[in-house]
């Protein structure tokens, strides 16, 4: 019998055996390798040797276009709920790597299919690759995710509910050959699982220390520091320390004496048998930032930094240890000096020294809009220092000083820190910068070349843009910029190079698109970045040599780079966007497995940006999940951190500040008896209230059955019972508190952040209840909610209870409500005019255009055949529909049935993202493209068709472009008729 040589999944009775494999054999006939759509190449073969899948599309010479799929279909069942992943091994038989698309196709319930895929980046080395069988937002298309892309209707739409796999197809459009093989179904990961077994067993087993305790104790009978209110001690430092040991010595005399009333002299030197807290130094680069702290006998205490900082922290350490001080928050309410007349300490000897090198709280527009921010900010640098970040707080200082004022805080700031030991120098204009370095009100007239391409357009922007990441003069012009910055601050050592925020447009000029080398241009823009981060670095270094730039991977450039690789002079910030669950561990998600990537790649050259939040604005981390993390980050020995955190000290924030702190040090500690002893010292009697009610507002805020739609978007609230339930532990907080000042200020803060919660929950229940609706009566109670809302935040602000900020938030919900409310009302305006004859929602046929051939090749041609392309619906983005981060020109297509009318008939758009060009049975009859790309993509239009338009079948084509954001008929689309 002739063999065939076909992918096969063995199967086993009514499920698999287990494996998927390549073999050769017969009779199979829904088994088969088949061309895509565009047609059959005349070099492209697919062939089975050692059990090895090779399949191949084109010469390396050749013109590739299209591309070509290989299918497995079944010849048994197979029940998709028994396995959670699809494994394989596979590589690019080309020098450059490749992209491919998995395709699954399934059937639930009977007679109803949904198809999903997932992108894999190859590399020209064989790699194992494991994909999760479940379906995500499009941007985790490419993160081990199915994205789903069509789906019968009354078809389930979650490949996680399992169902009957029809096929499975591997897609490319490279040239040269992809190979593949070992590909099973599993369900649970045997090499990743293994890994994660292994970092869960590892966490489990790593010896935990027990926070606030001398780490040896040697014996009981210890230094006797006070007694009674009186102490023999004197505090010698050596006066060759400078600065810092001053200051270290009036911090133990001040605290001290705030605690027990015993006041310790400073002495230049030591009398024979004194009683001496020494404090010294002695240098050891191996651990900066360590000490150690000993007493070995009941007459001298030892407080050795291995540096000023060093010093400065063992000090700090030790009034935590020996005298139970804490400062848990930047507020006096916050600062625990437990009173006591004597501190009996015992004999001991105790070292530490930091995990990671750099450490950073982002404390993120802090005092914008708020009174005294200069007052509130030195504070809580202060606060930073005895909590043990050594980077410099943001905005003590700004680049819009004017000269004599800026002099004036950078020598502030001198001072402030050379006090502390000294500070690791924040660049300025840290965060997105590209267009401050080159200005578009400066170059773009002249310039746009230094900008952005739009391939779809044909023309240069800025708007809503990037730079151009190839353009030798953009380089020229940031070079000249970071030089005139480093004479400025000679002593930082690092330029900030950073993308622009949000979803903007890349550069597609010719010379951009080239740093691809056939990988997705469309999903990912690593190369992007990191090639204009290594231009600058090159001839910088040219200039300045030993300086570096420091870049961002961060939302579209967080994907691992794969032809351009950072320079040993770029460091890379990378940022953990993976807070969708914030109760998952970090390295169970693709952040996890792109950072252990990236930190391979980057040599140690590292920073490490999270985001501790866990309130209304984010939802990104649980207690619980940041203590997973920052183990993870310490067993991947990674040395550098930055943490975002923002002034919201109301809820569960001031605890994950404090924790974080602690984390990037050393994370290795009892975390149960460390969250006993914070809430027990800041909040006393009333421990137990304030645990439980912030552990109710951080259990709803991390569930996301907590958030309602609210238009385009979701939002968290927290339901009433729970709300009550908050609202019972507060006020047995408040009743218990009575009689103590402190405990009232820190209970009342809770109370004070308690009203915003209310207020934001019943703004989200409201404004989702009026897009449910749409009625006035809603619309009006609604925008009641937010003023309400409003007022409460400017309230609290000046408090850090809540950050101005908060008001963008509450401004975009209400922007989002009234576009809503103005285009049903605009709606209604047209139902004066006209009446619905049907909403044109279903079965769109898709095409993305991303080499902008559409026009060309007449793509709304009448009955031009587009039965072959892709469905979609109107009424939703393409992006959420199976389509990735493409950003660029797309055609939707319908079979349009117009019945017989008298009247004149019309179309009506209720949102297009963000340009449209419609056309009818061939000809162009209207668009949405002319103005402002920030106004177009939210505005309503409506094209009239021709009075004598007849009934029956007309082909619908429409042309869209979007440049940021999800594109597409985000809105339905109405056929309406004159009245």
């Amino acid at each position: 019998m002739k063999k065939y040589l076909y992918l096969c999944i063995l199967i086993c009775s009514v499920c698999f055996a287990g494996n998927f494999v390549l073999d050769d054999f017969s009779g199979i006939s829904n088994c088969s390798w088949a061309a895509c759509k565009w047609g059959q190449r005349p070099n492209a073969f697919y062939k089975v040797k050692d059990g090895v899948l090779t399949l191949h599309y084109a010469g390396p010479e050749e013109k590739v276009k299209g591309g070509f799929s290989f299918s497995a279909g079944l010849k048994g069942s197979c029940d998709l709920a028994s396995y959670k992943y699809l494994s394989f091994r596979a590589k690019s038989a080309t020098t450059k790597g490749c992209t491919i698309q998995v395709y699954i196709r399934r059937e639930i319930p009977s007679g109803k299919f949904s198809s999903f895929y997932s992108i894999v980046r190859l590399t020209p080395e064989w790699k194992c690759y494991d994909l999760c069988l479940k379906n995500a937002e499009r941007s985790q298309a490419n993160k081990g995710f199915f994205v789903k892309t069509k789906a019968d209707a009354g078809a389930s739409r979650q490949l996680s509910t399992g169902g009957k796999l029809e096929s499975i197809s591997f897609y490319t459009k490279t040239a040269e050959a992809v190979m593949i093989d070992k590909m099973e179904l599993k369900s649970s990961l045997s090499n990743d699982g293994e890994k994660d077994k292994e970092i869960v067993e590892a966490i489990k087993t790593y010896k935990k220390y027990v926070p606030y305790a001398f780490q040896k104790i040697l014996g009981a009978n210890g230094p006797l520091l006070v007694k009674d209110g009186k102490s023999s001690f004197a505090i010698y430092v050596n006066k060759e320390i400078g600065a810092t040991g001053d200051f270290a010595a009036t911090q133990m005399v001040y605290y001290i004496e705030k605690s027990t009333g015993a006041k310790i002299a400073i002495v230049d030197k030591v009398a024979p048998g004194q009683n001496i807290l020494e404090l010294s130094i002695k240098r050891d680069r191996s651990h900066p930032d360590g000490f150690k702290t000993e007493a070995q006998n009941s007459h001298q205490i030892l407080i050795c930094g291995n540096d000023p900082r060093g010093l400065l922290y063992g000090v700090y350490d030790f009034l935590e240890k020996a005298l139970g001080i804490r400062w848990f928050a930047p507020f006096d309410y916050a600062e625990i000096i437990p009173p006591q007349t004597t501190v009996k300490l015992p004999l001991w000897q105790d070292e530490s020294f930091p995990g990671m090198i750099y450490r950073r709280f982002h404390y993120c527009s802090a005092g914008r809009g708020v009174p005294e921010p200069m007052k509130h900010r030195y504070i809580a640098a202060d606060w930073c220092v005895k909590n043990r970040y050594n980077v410099e707080l943001e905005r003590l200082v700004s680049s819009w000083d004017t000269p004599a004022v800026k002099k004036e805080r950078l020598d502030k700031i001198k001072n402030f820190y050379s006090k502390r030991g000294g500070v690791i120098a924040l660049p300025t204009m840290w965060g997105h910068n590209y267009h401050y370095w080159v200005p578009p009100e400066k170059y773009f007239k002249s310039n746009p070349e230094y900008f952005c391409l739009d391939r779809s357009t044909g023309k240069w922007r800025a708007e809503r843009a990037q730079l151009c990441c190839t353009n030798p003069d953009v380089v020229k012009i940031i070079v000249e910029r970071a030089v005139e910055y480093f004479k400025e601050y000679p002593e930082r050592e690092y330029f900030p190079l950073f993308q622009e925020d949000g979803s903007r447009l890349w550069c597609q000029c010719p010379k951009c698109r080239a740093l691809y080398k056939n990988t997705d241009i469309n999903s990912y823009k690593t190369e992007h970045s990191l090639n204009l981060a290594n231009m600058v670095a090159a001839e910088l270094s040219k200039k300045i040599p030993g300086k570096k730039v420091v870049t961002y991977a961060y939302d579209v450039t967080t994907q691992p780079p794969v032809n351009i690789m950072p320079r040993e002079d770029v460091f890379v910030t990378y940022c953990l966007m993976d807070f969708s669950n914030p109760k998952k561990a970090a390295w169970e998600g693709y952040s996890g497995k792109e950072l252990a990537v990236w930190n391979k790649l980057c040599k140690g050259n590292l920073i490490l940006y999270t985001y501790n939040y866990l309130d209304f604005y984010y939802t990104a981390s649980t207690s619980e999940s940041l203590v997973r993390t920052f183990r993870y980050f310490d067993l991947l020995k990674i040395k550098c951190s930055c943490q975002e955190s923002n002034e919201n000290w109301y809820g569960v924030s001031a605890y994950h500040y404090y924790l974080s702190a602690r984390l990037a040090w050393n994370p290795w500690f009892d975390i149960e008896q460390f969250q006993k002893d914070y809430y027990e010292k800041f909040y006393g009697k009333a421990a137990d209230y304030i645990a439980q009610y912030q552990d109710v507002m951080g259990n709803c805020l991390a569930n996301k059955e907590y958030w309602l739609e609210y238009g385009n978007k979701t939002y968290p609230y927290i339901p009433t019972e729970k709300i009550n339930a908050m609202n019972a532990c507060l006020e047995k907080a408040k009743a218990i508190s009575k009689g103590d000042s402190r405990l009232i200020n820190a209970v009342n803060a809770q109370c004070r952040g308690f009203q915003y919660v209310k207020a934001f929950s019943n703004a989200v229940v409201a404004g989702a209840e009026f897009q449910k609706k749409l009625t006035e009566e809603d619309y009006q109670r609604a925008i009641k909610c937010l003023a309400e809302l409003d007022h409460i935040i400017k309230e609290l602000t000046p408090e850090r209870l809540v950050p101005v900020r908060a008001l963008n938030q509450t401004e975009a919900m209400r922007r989002n409500m009234r576009e809503n409310y103005m285009r049903n009302n605009a709606f209604k305006a047209v139902n004066k005019t006209y009446k619905v004859v049907k909403e044109i929602t279903d079965s769109w046929n898709f095409k993305i255009d991303s080499k902008n051939e559409g026009e060309k090749k007449k793509w709304f041609a009448k009955d031009f055949d587009t039965s072959k392309w892709e469905k979609i619906k109107a009424g939703n983005w393409w992006g959420k529909q199976g389509f990735g981060k493409y950003l660029g020109t797309a055609w939707y297509h319908i079979k349009l049935d117009i019945p017989s009318y008298k009247n004149n008939m019309a179309l009506y758009f209720c949102g297009v993202d963000e340009r449209a060009w419609v056309y009818l049975d061939g000809k162009y009859i209207g668009g949405h493209y002319e103005g402002e790309v920030s106004k177009l993509w939210n505005e309503p239009f409506l094209i009239e068709l021709s009075p004598n338009i007849t009934s029956g079948k007309h082909q619908l084509t429409v042309k869209v472009h979007a440049s940021a954001g999800q594109g597409g008929l985000w809105r339905p689309v109405f056929l309406l008729d004159k009245k």
